[in-house]
């Protein structure tokens, strides 16, 4: 439950306050008491004729989460006895464990003078009070010092729309965050770069993103989200691949060309190659064409005339003919 509340509403980590009574109280102990990462979450509590035995373990664990602890209690309860708080307030009290510098102070009780069961009706009274604060005020004076994450509920997508990868994600809550940095891999353990979305979620509140990757990877393509927060830190989100299939297909332009020879091809280029040759059919030009968008192959070296160009890649060749002016 605290979990999927952190995950879905404006939560202040540092300010969780659990309270309730009977089985309700018995649940509050049990939790904080469990283990460190459960009390490490909770500021304060108010259990209230806990129908918990005091273990005195749990209260050591309690004890080490700095919780702040006021129990109270009737006399003479018949259902679930007044030991029960007496016992784990004991317990808190006397762990022998170190205590925060900005620590809580000692687990206090209040024992009503009175027999029942129902200690809540008096307990949750907005009249009762001790050191001037009544429980909701004195659970709120408290608040622990967490690492607020930057984003909470990421949600993130991957659909293919025509020959285009398209990326959709939207967070819950967005906090300090820069934004998201998209990355493709072709074997899902080496990724690139191949984008940024400045993060838009302001006042604590999420938001939706999209990007298109408008040249996959031929075969699959791996896609991560690195969320970047102010302070440097990061974090991935899920993996998600893609499937495609095509065909190589390359545009040489201007043509005629003077210095520049641009390539627009439709696929992702790992080490092909681009070979010239002249109307004798002699290879004049070499390099290697990797990556993607629109590549430039400087062509200013060559002399005026009609030429070739062969681009080969491992399950591909075009050959293009074009002009230097």
């Amino acid at each position: 439950m605290i979990s999927y509340l952190d995950n879905n509403y404006k939560v202040n980590i540092n300010r969780i306050y659990l309270t309730g009574p009977s089985m309700g109280g018995g649940v509050i102990w049990e939790y904080c008491g469990n283990n460190l990462n459960f009390a490490n979450r909770i500021t304060a509590i108010v259990p209230i004729c806990g129908a918990s035995y005091p273990d005195y373990s749990r209260g050591r664990t309690i004890a080490a989460g700095n919780i702040a602890v006021w129990a109270t209690h009737n006399s003479g309860d018949g259902t679930a006895p007044v030991s029960y708080t007496d016992g784990y307030v004991t317990n808190i009290n006397s762990s022998p464990l170190p205590v925060a510098p900005q620590s809580t102070p000692l687990a206090k009780k209040t024992i009503f003078s009175v027999g029942g069961h129902d200690a809540w009706t008096a307990t949750y009274n907005l009249n009762f009070r001790e050191d001037g604060k009544n429980v909701y005020e004195w659970m709120l004076q408290f608040q622990k010092n967490l690492s607020i994450l930057p984003v909470t509920g990421l949600e993130f997508s991957a659909t293919k729309q025509n020959n285009n990868a398209f990326l959709n994600w939207k967070t819950f809550t967005e906090a300090n965050s820069v934004g998201f940095q998209i990355e493709r891999s072709i074997d899902a353990v080496n990724y690139d770069s191949i984008g940024f979305v400045a993060g838009r979620g302001v006042n604590g509140n999420g938001a939706t993103y999209s990007f298109s990757d408008v040249a996959p990877l031929n075969g699959t393509s791996y896609y991560r989200l690195k969320q970047r927060d102010i302070s440097g830190a990061f974090t991935y989100s899920s993996v998600k691949s893609l499937e495609f299939d095509r065909a190589a297909s390359f545009t040489l332009y201007p043509n005629p060309v003077q210095n520049v020879l641009y390539i627009r091809s439709t696929i992702v280029l790992r080490n092909a190659t681009i070979q010239i040759y002249d109307a004798a059919g002699k290879l004049i030009k070499s390099r290697l064409l990797a990556g993607t968008g629109i590549l430039q192959v400087p062509v200013n070296d060559l002399a005026r005339g009609i030429y070739v160009a062969s681009i080969t890649g491992g399950s591909f060749q075009q050959h293009v003919r074009f002009v230097k002016h």
